[in-house]
């Protein structure tokens, strides 16, 4: 699934006269960043003085900047068949298709909302805004208020709910339009678009039912696999996969862990076979937190392990030795007590070296 995380700043005012004077737009592969656009914006209208106070934009700094027709064409380019991800949607996908109805065009984009998102995966915070948000989970947020940071911000934050959403809370949560909504993928199309990476792969059905959940150190030649004439043969059950979501994730030991989870959550209509099922015992004294390696440059992956108990999973790109416990607690997604979480753990240590922090 293809994101385009926005966030706006406008003039203020009366609600049907609005305009926008910054925008930021990231579009997201569920993995990485493929194209981003940010601009000032010339609004041909009057700043309200609380907004300047607020943003820090004043009237000379957009007096030059490309009006918004000047920017709509980039716009739909970089917003075209994703779903538009923004802290309070309501705000920003309204001031949008506000100023695109200036111009005569009906801009329509399937929405999530991370606010509505964060309300359903972090029921325990007191506040969802953003500011609030970042600081309990240890998101860096500069330029508060200024598109492109928020913007930033806003992806650190969906990145972070999409680890801690084993039931798939986001997809329910996508508001979608008639158009896109009829529109399915073909499986080629799946296999085309699928990741030559190690990871966490799903498989949906009708009504977003899953199908199948696997760890693979291939998510591509796994999916043309599963999704040829073949294995149709063999498991009619795929000729039902409507959608393909994957998960980057170079670390087996937190692949294997991921899956289990999914499958222990969702309940898959096949059942991927995890080999640990056998092999029996663990090391019920195991205490701390072990890391291996992440999907980039500076983030680990971390499982939390108390008294031969998994406790909880995610990544971090923070210093966490140094980190208050209170934000590895958020970061991190809880699972419930099953021995059999420590099983897979038990057989990867005993089939890899990690580190281990206690």
């Amino acid at each position: 699934m293809i994101y385009a995380i926005i966030d706006v700043e406008s003039t203020g005012g009366k609600i049907e006269e609005e305009a926008i004077i910054d925008i930021a737009i990231l579009r997201f592969d569920g993995h990485r960043i493929v194209d981003q656009f940010h601009s000032l914006v010339n609004p041909e209208r009057e700043i309200q003085p609380f907004v300047t106070s607020l943003t820090g934009i004043t009237p000379k700094m957009v007096q030059t900047a490309p009006k918004f027709y000047e920017l709509a064409k980039r716009i739909v380019e970089i917003t075209n068949d994703a779903v538009l991800v923004a802290h309070n949607t309501q705000f920003d996908y309204r001031i949008l298709k506000e100023e695109f109805n200036r111009l005569g065009f009906d801009f329509k984009s399937a929405t999530l909302c991370t606010v509505e998102l964060a309300q359903r995966l972090l029921k325990d915070h007191e506040s969802f805004k953003l500011d609030k948000l970042a600081k309990a989970l240890g998101i860096p947020l500069s330029n508060r208020h200024r598109a492109l940071g928020d913007a930033e911000a806003t992806l650190s934050l969906l990145k972070i709910l999409r680890e801690k959403d084993p039931l798939n809370e986001a997809e329910r949560l996508i508001t979608r339009t008639s158009k896109e909504s009829d529109t399915l993928p073909s499986h080629l199309e799946m296999v085309r678009t699928a990741a030559d990476v190690p990871g966490v792969l799903q498989l949906f059905g009708k009504k977003d039912k899953l199908v199948y959940c696997a760890y693979t150190t291939s998510i591509k030649n796994t999916v043309e696999t599963l999704l040829s004439a073949a294995n149709y043969f063999k498991k009619p059950l795929f000729r039902s996969v409507k959608k393909l979501s994957y998960e980057e994730c170079p670390s087996k030991l937190l692949g294997l862990i991921k899956t289990y989870h999914y499958q222990k959550t969702q309940r898959p209509l096949i059942r991927f076979h995890i080999k640990e099922r056998e092999e029996g015992g663990f090391n019920d004294s195991l205490n701390g937190i072990i890391v291996d390696k992440g999907r980039t440059n500076g983030e680990s992956a971390l499982l939390k392990v108390s008294e031969g108990v998994l406790m909880a999973y995610g990544y971090t790109d923070l210093n966490f030795q140094s980190t208050k416990a209170s934000v590895l607690e958020h970061r991190l997604t809880k699972v419930p007590n099953d021995p059999f979480f420590m099983r897979i753990i038990s057989y990867q240590l005993k089939q890899h070296t990690y580190k281990i922090i206690e």
